[in-house]
């Protein structure tokens, strides 16, 4: 409490301190913005790992081209992306396979799912299947990321992340 004591006030040492109102204001305001933050923070995380795997389908595409440079075709989809990587297939047709070609081992996209590598060879069965069958006519291949959902479709954070587009 404040006291006179001349001209001027002075406060009492029991008055020293915070009230309870103002510490649970105090704590009310710091709550509200840490949750503001953390949703800001998620969000740029999600964005983050969609740029992450759009670079990833960048690198294979890549790899992809000296895979071709070197045995003329481009992988089967039975063989997928590990290709790159190891070959382990033991065919003849892979006696100039000169890899890797990644700098290591393919790895799952920033959601924790594997990439589909289609080849052309057989979209018409990936189609028929229904696996997948957006990918346009005339490509040689296609790497697909099917976002946070790990599912085919969606849209925002679940979009699919795709080398065509």
């Amino acid at each position: 409490m404040l006291k006179k004591s001349g001209k001027k006030y002075r406060r009492n040492a029991l008055d020293a301190g915070f009230t309870f109102m103002e510490t649970l204001a105090v704590i009310a305001l710091t709550a509200v913005l840490t949750a503001q933050v953390g949703a800001g923070i998620f969000k740029l995380l999600q964005k983050g790992k969609a740029a992450a795997a759009k670079a990833q389908i960048e690198n294979y595409r890549t790899a992809l081209q000296s895979f071709y440079i070197d045995t003329g075709h481009f992988p089967e989809t039975s063989q997928g992306l590990e290709i790159l990587w190891s070959n382990d297939s033991g065919t003849e047709d892979y006696e100039k396979w000169r890899g890797p070609y990644t700098d290591r081992k393919i790895s799952v996209d920033p959601w924790g799912n594997k990439y589909l590598y289609l080849d052309a060879r057989d979209c018409a069965l990936c189609a028929s299947s229904g696996q997948y069958e957006l990918m346009p006519d005339g490509l040689a291949w296609g790497i697909i990321c099917f976002g946070a959902d790990g599912l085919k479709g969606g849209s925002g954070d679940e979009k699919d992340i795709v080398s065509w587009e």
